[in-house]
């Protein structure tokens, strides 16, 4: 039994529809910091607000995270290898 099997068996067929939307949340939170950063200010000035080296650190934490959840989402829909059944056949 795969991974997309056992969601559908076990009537979990929201999951891929929460990690859609939370790809697509993660999507809009990062323009979100992209637009708010000043781009190459706060690394010599004094800059009161987003600087650019917290908004480079924000963004990479939620690519990375934007990443894992495209591979969590492309796993969700593998249909094998997965367990064998059992009692076996």
């Amino acid at each position: 039994m795969g991974i997309k099997t056992a969601v559908s068996d076990n009537g979990m067929r929201v999951i891929p529809f929460l990690v859609l939307l939370t790809i697509a949340w993660l999507g809009l939170t990062t323009l979100d910091v992209w637009n708010s950063m000043q781009s190459f200010t706060g690394f010599t000035d004094q800059y009161v607000g987003h600087a650019a080296i917290s908004g480079y650190i924000g963004l990479a934490v939620l690519l990375v995270t934007a990443l894992a959840a495209v591979y969590l989402y492309g796993e969700a829909g593998a249909a094998e290898p997965g367990p064998k059944e059992f009692p076996p056949r």
